[in-house]
This record gives structure tokens, C-alpha cells and sequence, in this order.
């Protein structure tokens, strides 16, 4: 079996153990309130454009998201890595903050930028920022000061030595950053539609709770693991071609 094959196999693999944990779950437990995968996947069908409008509102979410805060957080990671005086200055306020669940911030974010696709943007990207800065500042500080002296002393200027010892060494970190974002993302991002909004799988899934349609319900939810894994394949495509060795 040749590579692309084990991989379809792995998927389909994956999707079996999954679906038919489901499935077997829904007739051990008996309820309406978890309904077989084959429901929800009709469901799926039968309410794809309804549903395709919101995963694609949220998915813009959160590639924006994610951009800004790989933007914003990665220069500044490394400079607290690359920085003993900026880390020991900043790092006890990054320590206060990054435990903080970033949701508290909905409320103020919603005052401040109103009830659109700005305030859940700005809070899925606040919580992609403090993961990034965090795993980027480790990543700099495990560089081996070896391979810095070896640059400094056939005379490379910062930006080579930015370009073949840090990018390097923290682009693995980068990406293993915005997968756990990702998953982070989502979750706050759910909580943000299905408190403020009227778009967004977060409100689709909620007000087909409230409709008490679980099939629905978990149509939606369906749509929003299948968002993760499209996400999680950018990322390893990206890694894979930026950082192949």
C-alpha cells in the first residue's frame, strides 16, 4: 500500500471508530437527545445550504482568526526569546494573563465592538495570540547558543540569523501552536455565536437545541469537527512544505 492509500485508509479507519462509537452509544443511551449518526448526517443533506452558509462564516472566522494571531503573536514570541531583559520584563504579566479563559473577555469586546463578526474575531484572536507568544518564546530559548555563536563569528547579521537559526528552529513550534489554537479557537468561537450572533454554526447548533431538533443539533456539530479537520490538514500541508526537514 503505497502512501496517499495508507492515508485513506487511516481516514476511513478513524471515521468508522468514531461513527460507530457514536452509533453505538445512541442505542445503549435511548435518548432522543442523542441521535444515530445517520440521522444527523441526513440532516446534514437535507440542510446543506442552510448549513454550508454558516460553516463557511464561521471557517472565515477563524482563518482570520488565526492569521492575526500568528501575525501578531509570533514577533513577539520571538523577541521575548531572543531577549533575556524584554522576557524577565514581560514574562509575569504573559504568566497572569495566558491562564486567564479569554471568554471573559466576550462581554467587554461586545460593548466596545458591537454584536457583528468584529468582537468574535478580535476574541478568537486574543486567544491565538497568548499560545503563540508562549510556544515561540520556549521554542527561541531552546535554540542551541552553538549554532548562534557559529553565525556570529563568520559575521551574520541579524537577519540571517533570524532567517537560519530561529525561523528554523520555531516553525515546527509554530504549527503545533496553531493546531491546539485551532482547537481552542473553535470552542471559544461556538460559545461567541451561540451567545452574540444569529450567524455561525455556534448559533445554528444552539437554536436547534432550543427548537429541541437534536438531529439537528448534532448536524451542526457534525459540520463544526468536520471545520477541525479541515484546519488540521492546512496545517500539516503548510508544515510539511515550510518546514520539511
Amino acid at each position: 500500500m503505497n502512501k496517499a492509500g495508507w492515508k485513506i485508509f487511516c481516514i476511513f479507519f478513524s471515521l468508522v471508530i468514531v461513527l460507530g462509537g457514536w452509533h453505538l452509544t445512541s442505542i445503549i443511551l435511548n435518548t432522543p437527545a442523542l441521535p444515530s449518526p445517520i440521522d444527523a448526517i441526513y440532516i446534514t443533506f437535507t440542510n446543506f445550504s442552510t448549513l454550508a452558509g454558516d460553516a463557511w462564516i464561521s471557517l472565515y472566522r477563524m482563518l482570520i482568526s488565526l492569521a492575526l494571531g500568528t501575525i501578531i503573536g509570533y514577533p513577539i514570541g520571538v523577541l521575548l526569546g531572543t531577549s533575556q531583559k524584554l522576557n524577565d520584563l514581560l514574562s509575569p504579566a504573559f504568566y497572569m494573563l495566558y491562564p486567564l479563559p479569554k471568554i471573559v473577555f466576550l462581554p467587554l469586546l461586545l460593548i466596545l465592538l458591537g454584536l457583528g463578526d468584529v468582537p468574535k474575531v478580535a476574541l478568537v484572536t486574543i486567544t491565538v495570540v497568548f499560545q503563540v507568544i508562549v510556544v515561540m518564546r520556549d521554542a527561541c530559548l531552546k535554540i542551541d547558543k552553538s549554532h548562534k555563536l557559529a553565525l556570529q563569528a563568520i559575521g551574520a547579521s541579524k537577519f540571517q540569523m533570524f532567517k537560519y537559526v530561529v525561523l528554523p528552529a520555531t516553525l515546527p513550534g509554530l504549527f503545533s501552536s496553531l493546531r491546539i489554537s485551532s482547537a481552542i479557537g473553535i470552542a471559544v468561537l461556538f460559545i461567541s455565536e451561540s451567545v452574540a450572533g444569529s450567524t455561525g454554526l455556534g448559533y445554528f447548533i444552539m437554536n436547534s437545541w432550543a427548537l429541541v431538533d437534536y438531529s439537528r443539533m448534532f448536524a451542526g456539530v457534525f459540520v463544526l469537527a468536520i471545520i477541525g479537520i479541515v484546519l488540521f490538514e492546512i496545517f500539516d500541508i503548510l508544515e510539511k512544505r515550510l518546514s520539511n526537514w
